[in-house]
């Protein structure tokens, strides 16, 4: 091998290793894109999904925890467990989410030794068929060996208040400005004893404590600090704190009845002002009769509406809120919320707050006192039919993908022979373009020619104006697929819409409509 060869072969190994190391560098380059690249799901990948796990649901894989275990460790300390369906994202909401959080923090201040766990109801079928559970999300509380549920979870309040009557009631003590701190940003209302457990007004005391468990109770066990921290006259030896204003309400009677009194007069006895301030105290499942009047009116209806719901207010000692809303603007959001024109105004509604939505019932008729108090007692007693958002709906649409709104959805969804497709999208302004209703609208026009011999109904709604009583339209963009040859009207599946390609949504579509198991699978898990 002469010289000029051995040159040539060792440069082409230096060649040969150069590359090796531009490759490497390469892929890790490559690697390192692909996890922070978000990964999309194809429709395709969406139905894969849906097969695999319906065969593995049908095989009875399921992953049941240990019942045993729990009841063994709640003889040392109350167990918690939320129980939930991973499959239905409705079963966990992020305000939910939020609620059991504020739960938590709620009860480790009165039992130390609570501890907290989650249990999925798909994974643990048997478990849940034999304690009757049919609700979720809903609680178990695993104490002293023995296990209890709870299916509404209206409000932090109301589970708040379930713990304590199954748990032995505790009064937690209040050390410095810390714990006043923390009163402020866990609860609305907290009742505060200043003195300690040898006083003879404690066990008047403790006794409200076990009666009233929608409420929190604390001792300072300081009368001195006490009475500084909370700015209270000397003899007084308890006080309702609230949230909002931060200020403690003297009890002049220590008893459930004495607190629940000063209770009822701090939170129903003044006419609040409809703000979002407002809004954000009410506890959830609280109800508000709302008068909505014009800001700037003042003729002689408007003026009439105020003085009779303020008399109406006067007279009525039931444990409900007044509020009134100052309309200012034509084109105001909370018209719109209550789907009214100015010209309606004023107008009085009833607002129920619940965990993912308001309920609200309309006054129709004057507004008097009378008519106030029976609107209310028919509330009471559940003869009231909710209100529900709807646009006018449309006169004469021969469009292939025609506008549907809440009031005549039912009608448009009624022939069970046709497969019904309809979208759904939030638009707070009407008069812009929809991107996903101009995609949507050009694919149906392509399924449609794919499915001739099929019939199909194709719809789009803007949930932003239109409500319903009995189908969720809060995940949006969406479909509801209505499939031909329902047994039932009600019978739908609804699934996100994450894209704005026409190609795509046409595969989508043609999908919904191919796959003969979707329904089945989506009643039996979701």
């Amino acid at each position: 091998m002469n010289k000029k060869t051995q040159i040539f072969l060792i440069l082409c190994l230096l060649l040969g290793a150069l590359l090796l190391e531009v490759a490497e560098a390469r892929r890790e380059h490559d690697e390192g894109k692909k996890k922070h690249k978000s990964k999309k799901v194809t429709p395709k990948k969406r139905r894969r999904n849906r097969e695999k796990l319906a065969k593995k649901v049908s095989k009875g894989r399921t992953n049941k925890f240990n019942i045993d275990k729990f009841i063994d460790q709640s003889n040392h300390g109350p167990i918690m467990a939320y129980i939930y369906d991973k499959h239905d994202h409705r079963t966990f909401p992020e305000d939910v989410k939020e609620m059991m959080k504020i739960i938590q923090r709620r009860l480790e201040v009165f039992y130390e030794d609570i501890r907290f766990t989650k249990i999925d109801a798909h994974k643990n079928r048997d478990w849940v068929e034999e304690h009757g559970l049919k609700k979720f999300p809903s609680i178990a509380l695993f104490s002293n060996g023995k296990v209890s549920h709870l299916e509404n979870l209206d409000s932090e309040d109301n589970v708040v208040a379930w713990v304590k009557s199954q748990l032995k009631v505790s009064i937690a003590p209040i050390r410095d400005t810390e714990y006043l701190n923390e009163i402020e940003e866990l609860t609305e209302y907290a009742v505060i004893f200043g003195g300690q457990e040898t006083d003879p007004e404690f066990m008047n005391y403790r006794s409200a404590a076990e009666r009233l468990h929608a409420l929190d109770f604390y001792i300072t066990e300081d009368s001195s600090a006490f009475h500084q921290e909370f700015d209270q006259e000397p003899g007084v030896k308890a006080c309702l704190y609230r949230r909002l204003n931060s200020h403690c309400y003297p009890i002049k009677q220590i008893s459930d009845v004495g607190v629940l009194a000063e209770l009822h007069d701090i939170k129903y006895g003044q006419i609040h002002n409809l703000t979002h301030a407002f809004k954000d105290s009410l506890q959830l499942g609280d109800p508000v009769l709302v008068l909505l009047v014009d800001k700037k009116a003042k003729d002689e209806k408007t003026m009439k509406a105020l003085e009779e719901f303020k008399k109406a207010h006067a007279s009525l000692n039931q444990p409900i809120y007044f509020a009134i809303s100052y309309i200012s603007k034509i084109r105001s959001r909370r018209l719109s919320y209550f789907s009214i024109t100015k010209e309606d105004l004023p107008h009085v509604f009833l607002m129920e707050n619940h965990i993912s939505k308001q309920i609200r019932y309309r006054l129709d008729g004057a507004i008097s006192v009378s008519q106030i108090h029976a609107f209310y007692d028919n509330w009471k007693h559940k003869l009231l039919s909710p209100y529900y958002r709807s646009e006018e709906p449309p006169k004469d649409d021969k469009n292939l993908v025609r506008k549907v709104v809440g009031s005549r959805f039912h009608e448009f969804v009624r022939d069970k022979e046709a497969a019904v497709l309809i979208l759904l999208y939030a638009q707070k302004n009407a008069t812009k373009p929809c991107r996903f209703c101009t995609a949507f609208e050009q694919a149906a026009g392509l399924v449609q020619d794919r499915h001739r011999d099929k019939k199909i109904v194709f719809g789009k709604m803007n949930t932003e104006l239109n409500e319903l009583a009995d189908i969720d339209v809060s995940d949006v963009p969406g479909v509801l697929y209505f499939p031909a040859n329902r047994k039932e009207e009600s019978q739908h599946v609804g699934t996100p819409l994450d894209s704005t390609r026409v190609s795509e949504i046409e595969e989508y579509l043609h999908e919904q409509l191919e796959d003969p198991n979707i329904l089945e699978f989506a009643h039996s898990e979701l």
